[in-house]
């Protein structure tokens, strides 16, 4: 068997590899993940495939993005040398091969492409492979859930029409003490933005991947992105933050009113600001959905939750895995605890339609 990475002449060999295996991708989720490119610098998108006598019988999946790790006064740790990390997208193997360990010559080479590398969630038998090669479970997202009823009466089709529904307005205005927010629809915004700039001070012991320009428009302005609304939120006028919604189908037990749901997929602040942005992004989530939900990482993001969350509390929801040289990145907080790590769900799944996902119908973002 041999590893090698997968050229854009192998996309069809690599999309009958997934269907042989019985794994249904949609085609918006092979497009955006499974092609290989570079994005922009520390921004890029791979698969090794391990073939057995020339037939694809396993792949790797993963997207390098820039990440910060801040030390303990907030400023970069060893800028130079903490730059890129990698996230596992994917990872399947031919069904005959599984439990003979030769996952590991995956694993070896994605290990040997990069000094920082991640898995959030994925399945229960992938879990164990990650950990018999030293992954650190550092603990999970945890997921805040509210329900109350949308009673916009204009929202009755979105709750019978199939697979699409209308996104939530394109402007909000709300006051929260003294300060009134500002949360307004856009198209992936540029690289100006206060809390990605490297040279800032920012929160001490805060490790992350920085929400820039080059990754928003990945993420969000590409296959799938009639499936995102992105928002950037002001207070007084200033900018404090975004955060990304999808529309989800759901339904709770003994209901059989078909209710709408929203996932709050991503969310970035400034420091200071992140009660605000946690609560703009509800308020808009709720203009169009009954059941809303946010997944996240990030002390300073889950203090805030716990408030909000009220008497049922914070769920722990999933996993988040670290493997990373010891060259370069020390022991300390950032190998020991996922509250160090500002991440979302977006991380792990914003790059695929899932079976309950809904289009957002009209939409310029």
């Amino acid at each position: 068997m041999n590893v090698d990475l997968l050229a854009p002449s192998d996309l069809p060999e690599l999309d009958a590899f997934f269907r042989a295996i019985g794994l249904h991708m949609p085609a918006e989720n092979f497009r955006q993940f499974a092609a290989p490119r570079r994005l922009a610098p520390n921004l890029e998108l791979g698969t090794f495939l391990l073939r057995e006598r020339g037939r694809i019988v396993g792949s790797l999946g993963w997207i390098e993005v820039p990440v910060r790790v801040n030390d303990g006064a907030g400023q970069p740790l060893v800028p130079d040398r903490l730059r890129a990390g990698r996230w596992v997208m994917n990872f399947y193997l031919a069904p005959e091969l599984r439990g003979r360990g030769v996952a590991r010559a995956l694993l070896d080479a994605f290990h040997a492409s990069c000094p920082m590398r991640f898995v959030i969630g994925s399945t229960n038998a992938a879990q164990r492979a990650f950990d018999k090669v030293g992954y650190r479970d550092i603990g999970r997202l945890v997921m805040a859930r509210w329900v109350h009823p949308c009673l916009d009466p204009r929202r009755l089709a979105d709750r019978v029409r199939r697979g699409a529904r209308r996104p939530p307005p394109a402007t909000i205005k709300m006051r929260l003490g003294d300060d009134e927010l500002t949360v307004r629809r856009t198209s992936p915004v540029g690289d100006n933005l206060p809390w990605t700039v490297s040279d800032v001070r920012q929160v001490p012991h805060e490790a992350g991947a920085p929400r820039n320009g080059a990754y928003l428009a990945y993420a969000y302005g590409g296959e799938l992105r009639p499936h995102h609304v992105l928002y950037v939120v002001a207070i007084n006028g200033e900018s404090a933050g975004l955060f990304v919604i999808a529309a989800r189908a759901t339904h709770l037990p003994k209901i059989r009113l078909p209710l709408l749901a929203a996932e709050i997929i991503d969310l970035d602040a400034r420091p200071g600001a992140e009660r605000a942005v946690i609560l703009a992004a509800r308020k808009t989530a709720f203009t169009c959905s009954d059941v809303v939900r946010l997944r996240i990482c990030g002390d300073r993001f889950t203090t805030v939750l716990r408030e909000l969350a009220g008497s049922r509390g914070l769920v722990d929801d999933i996993p988040l895995r670290l493997s990373v040289d010891a060259a370069v990145l020390p022991e300390g907080p950032y190998r020991e605890r996922a509250g160090v790590w500002r991440l979302t769900y977006g991380d792990h799944d914003q790059f695929r339609v899932r079976a309950t996902s809904q289009e957002w119908i009209g939409t310029s973002n």
